[in-house]
């Protein structure tokens, strides 16, 4: 149903606030701007075309300012009041064109008005029609309708208006006024929607929207469809058109108020001591003083005099006012002498200073003659002062909320005095003074009638605009969203601005949206099924550099259209880049292309540096941006990433998926070697520096060329030995072994290169991690704090024992972290496994985490630390096969059966006999045959009963080491016997042995030897002399084991 409300776009109401979740809030009296003036032709030029038509004597318009001065006629008469424009042609028919240029083009204007008068004693008729047109360039006008009369009675005044179901642009408005007779009218006006009233960050406007404040935005968070607006309307006044930058002109301020005042501009000689000569045009504040010269006659004439003329006058200021005329001495824009910069900070710099004649002051605050003095000198002159504060705020584009001061707010001095008197406690306050609210109210109501307040009339049919943007207190603020429950009762219509970024699911079939918009649709784009699409968080994903619009939008339902970043629809031909976007309800959602960091749609050396500098924290990237450069699958954005990526510009290769994304080679019989850091070391730094990729390449190929000849088919590649890194990683910071210290980046990805190498000579690759154990604490401090394991340095999360760090196992994080960074291996890398060996707790004293115990409410602290080791590594299985169900995963524990659970905490019969634990065991059997406890061939029978009733291969660890040692005379000390401590030193075939046991085991699965050092120099590539006698019995079997 329609209805007519009064619209205050005064913005004086005391009305109820819009339902925000149940609460009703009371409005208050915050100082409030239309959304860019609701009455948009107020005060604005027009043109009148009389056509056959000629103005009624009397009742003429040659100053061209009655029809858009908002002074609304009360009525008419026989003697029309002066606001009445007459035209009449001599009885005949006429139309009249009135054509009113606004400021700018305006947006939202929805009501379009004219007022007209009837009277027919006096031949004064109401028009026979009125049509209202548009235009935005002068020429061309768009009819946008006919208005009604809200009267046909004659003795009135009738409104004509009509109420546009879609808001509307112009910059110009004509009204075609057609009839005969004579035709009498008051105004012509435009309205758009205004706001009303504000609480807090709460503000509500004419429509009952509710909006919300956020950090320089708006969103619409509520609508009041009951919205009952008052009758209280405010006058507007046209602030006066002086720049208060000229000399020697008089102008008018408040012209039509009660405030009403002459502003006389007589500069003070720049040449004067009390002149500054300095100035700024950033004005900030109204800085208000109260003169203090108490003498009667000490008026506006004669303190400005005296601080133009006197030469013992060291101050300066801009205005001063008295209860008749205001004096201007000093340009705005110019620095003057009379505040000081104190607190506030520049009072004089960036103050505007109003000195408030107090003459004639009695010295005291009560009796008859101070009322006297306030109501005839005092309040006249503070009346003047609020207008001149009001047309400034205006005039330089301030809040009066904020940039109202006090001489006392710079320098402490109790100025203005006579306005900061409060009689309730009968002393000086700063917000308190009796006239000091005074003053603040005029200067409120002030500015709301220069900034357009007053009552249009309006139709109400539920058509609801959310604007663009919404002006408080002379700061705008874009409209960007509509929460989904903001509409408890829903409109007729809701139109969406150009800033809006989502559309609420409850509004979707009744809403319409700006074709500015650039954000969101009616319609959410979805992939079809199985097209590898992903459409989800704000982004479309699975792009790859290279495809088409047309290729992205056969993926999709419906076809939408793929807008580029400067919002241009995109042809089908063209290349989808990162950063392009569709619209959809929910805002937009961009395009990301794996590796595309510039948003050209291609992988360039461009990509490479943006994502390192980010990487690095040199520059920032958008969102789109960030998703792009994930390209090795995690969460965040690390060294791994940009190192990726220039491989794919080095090499051509780019992201997009193979039918086959990955070899996966492992062996029957596993024959393998460990590659530890040791070995690893001299190939990957040289000088302190990381070694040359060429160079490390060769050394690379001769390694593996080493280790395929002798037999192996298998390398567990140690790339994690320290909780650092020797590949590039979100989680770990790069390690010493490659870079020469802690706390420098990878120049290129070496385990890139490494793998390159081993893979081509058809030998499986493990990732060798070491889960707990960490660097040194001197070593740590060098590394960023980007790094987690830094940030819990820091926060005392770590452990240390024997002088380095460890994770501690019953952390969670810390096990997350561990599994997650082997993710990120096995995604960035075609590693064949994940291998982890035996350093779990390194201590079993109670104090490495007692803190963690007490709060389990365990009671066993061995059941509680084995608990949490097989949490880590069930973790780790699962991690493996999410990557890739044909990858392996096992554990290295060390060999002695008998000390694992109660030494180690390790849970070896749970890991082979349950599912969902291991792939393999490889324990280190680093034993002899005479060693009295855990002779060779008996402990492996031993591990083979372990594993026997399972799917868990068993491969058997062996070591060069005391092998080596042996010929170095080095005895084994905890053999037990004297023969078994010596076994190694008089036997070169311990090793041959120990493989003619396992050949000869059918529960063992293969076998991995420590370590390649031992077998060659890791540098050289010569084979280790120590080793020569037992390599020359063990090599040949190895040669000869099948291993397919």
């Amino acid at each position: 149903m329609k209805k007519t409300f009064c619209v205050l776009l005064a913005l004086m109401l005391l009305v109820p606030l819009c339902p925000v979740q149940g609460a009703v809030a009371a409005s208050s009296d915050v100082t409030l701007t239309l959304d860019g003036g609701g009455l948009v032709t107020l005060g604005r030029p027009y043109t009148v075309t009389l056509g056959q038509a000629a103005y009624c004597a009397g009742s003429g318009d040659d100053a061209g300012v009655k029809l858009t001065d908002y002074r609304l006629a009360d009525g008419i008469s026989s003697q029309p009041e002066e606001e009445w424009v007459g035209f009449e042609a001599s009885g005949a028919a006429f139309t009249v064109e009135v054509v009113i240029e606004l400021s700018a083009a305006s947006t939202g204007i929805f009501s379009f008005c004219a007022d007209f008068a009837s009277r027919s004693t006096s031949g004064i008729y109401l028009p026979s029609k009125v049509e209202f047109l548009g235009s935005t360039d002068g020429r061309n006008y768009t009819l946008l309708g006919e208005g009604n009369l809200d009267s046909l009675e004659n003795d009135t005044v009738s409104r004509c208006s009509y109420t546009t179901t879609e808001r509307v642009t112009l910059r110009w408005l004509k009204a075609r006024i057609t009839g005969s007779g004579k035709i009498f009218v008051d105004e012509v006006y435009a309205v758009r929607h205004g706001l009303l009233s504000q609480t807090g960050n709460l503000v509500r406007d004419t429509q009952g929207l509710c909006y919300e404040l956020r950090d320089g935005e708006a969103a619409v968070i509520g609508y009041d469809p009951t919205v009952s607006l008052g009758s209280t309307s405010v006058t507007p006044v046209i602030p006066s058109s002086a720049d208060g930058l000229t000399d020697g002109v008089t102008y008018t301020i408040g012209r039509g108020s009660e405030a009403q005042t002459e502003v006389v501009a007589q500069f003070l000689d720049p040449s004067r001591p009390n002149h500054p000569n300095m100035s700024t045009p950033d004005k900030k504040y109204i800085v208000i003083h109260n003169t203090g010269n108490y003498t009667a006659g000490a008026d506006a004439s004669a303190n400005h005099r005296y601080m133009l003329f006197n030469t013992d006058c060291e101050a300066s200021w801009h205005y001063t006012v008295d209860k008749d005329v205001i004096y201007q001495a000093l340009s705005d824009y110019t620095t003057g002498y009379h505040s000081s910069d104190g607190a506030y900070g520049a009072g004089n710099y960036y103050g505007i200073g109003i000195e408030i004649c107090v003459n004639g002051f009695p010295g005291t605050y009560s009796g008859e003659a101070y009322e006297n003095w306030l109501a005839g000198n005092f309040l006249p002159a503070v009346r003047r002062a609020a207008m001149l504060t009001a047309e400034l705020c205006v005039r330089h584009g301030l809040d009066p909320s904020t940039s109202i001061r006090q001489h006392c707010d710079s320098n402490g001095k109790n100025c203005p005095m006579q306005m900061r008197y409060t009689s309730a406690t009968g002393s000086y306050t700063r917000d308190n003074g009796d006239v000091w609210k005074q003053f603040i109210e005029w200067v409120n109501g002030d500015y709301r009638a220069l900034t357009g307040g007053a009552a249009a009339v309006y139709e109400s049919v539920g058509r609801l605009t959310v604007p663009d943007s919404i002006t408080v207190s002379g700061r705008e603020y874009p409209v960007t969203a509509v929460e989904e429950d903001a509409f408890s009762v829903a409109p007729e219509s809701l139109f969406l601005g150009a800033n809006v970024q989502n559309l609420p699911q409850s509004v979707r079939g009744i809403s319409s949206i700006s074709p500015q918009n650039s954000y969101i649709s009616t319609e959410m784009p979805a992939a079809l099924p199985g097209a590898g699409i992903v459409v989800a968080d704000g982004f479309v994903k699975g792009l790859y550099a290279g495809a088409t619009v047309a290729e992205l939008l056969s993926k999709l339902e419906d076809g939408p259209v793929l807008y580029a970043e400067d919002g241009t629809a995109k042809a089908n031909s063209a290349v989808v880049a990162t950063g392009d976007y569709f619209k959809s309800p929910n805002g937009r959602l961009y395009a990301v292309v794996k590796g595309d960091i510039n948003g050209d749609g291609r992988i360039t050396p461009s990509d490479y540096l943006l994502l390192k500098r980010y990487v690095l924290r040199l520059s920032a990237m958008s969102e789109p941006q960030i998703e792009a450069g994930k390209v090795s699958g995690g969460d965040r954005l690390g060294a791994s990433d940009y190192l990726l990526v220039k491989r794919a510009v080095l090499y051509g290769t780019g992201f997009a998926p193979e039918e086959e994304t990955r070899t996966v080679t492992n062996y029957t019989y596993m024959k393998g070697v460990w590659v530890s850091q040791y070995d690893l070391a001299p190939l990957l730094c040289d000088s302190g520096s990381q070694r040359a990729e060429s160079e490390l390449r060769t050394l690379a190929k001769q390694l593996f060329s080493n280790v395929k000849n002798d037999g192996y088919n298998t390398v567990f590649m140690q790339v994690r030995p320290f909780g650092d890194s020797f590949a590039p990683s979100r989680y770990y910071p790069a390690s010493s072994f490659v870079t020469g210290a802690y706390g420098r980046e990878f120049v290129y990805d070496p385990v890139a290169v490494l793998l390159d190498e081993a893979h081509a000579l058809g030998l499986s690759v493990h990732a060798w991690i070491n889960p707990y154990r960490l660097m040194k604490r001197s070593e740590l401090e060098a590394v960023s704090t980007d790094y987690l394991l830094r940030r819990w340095l820091d926060e005392d999360r770590l452990r240390e024992v024997d002088g380095r760090l460890y994770l501690d196992p019953s952390d969670a994080a810390a096990r997350s972290l561990i599994v997650n960074g082997a993710k990120e291996l096995l995604n960035d890398y075609d590693f064949d496994g994940l291998h982890i060996d035996d350093y779990f707790y390194p201590t079993q004293s109670e104090d490495f985490d007692r803190v963690a115990f007490l709060n389990s409410g365990e009671t066993d602290l061995a059941a509680f630390r084995e608990a949490n080791i097989n949490k880590l590594v069930s973790a780790l299985y699962a991690a493996v096969k999410a990557v890739d169900g044909r990858l392996l995963f096992g554990v290295s524990p060390a060999g002695n059966l008998s000390n694992l659970k109660n030494g180690y905490y390790i849970d070896v019969e749970t890991w082979c006999g349950e599912q969902g634990y291991l792939d393999y065991i490889l324990p280190q059997v680093y034993f002899g045959f005479l060693h009295e406890t855990c002779a060779f061939d008996e402990l492996t029978a031993r591990w083979a009963d372990v594993t026997a009733n399972g799917s868990v291969k068993l491969y058997i660890g062996l070591t060069g080491g005391k092998a080596v040692d042996g010929r170095s005379g080095v005895e084994d000390q905890y053999a037990g016997t004297e023969e078994g401590r010596r076994e190694w030193i008089e036997n070169t075939d311990v090793l041959k042995r120990s493989l003619e046991c396992l050949f000869g085991n059918d529960g063992v699965d293969g076998f991995a030897f420590f370590s390649y050092q031992y077998l060659y120099d890791p540098l050289t590539g010569e084979e280790n002399e120590a080793l020569a006698e037992e390599r020359a019995g063990f090599a040949p079997l190895i040669k000869e084991k099948q291993g397919s």
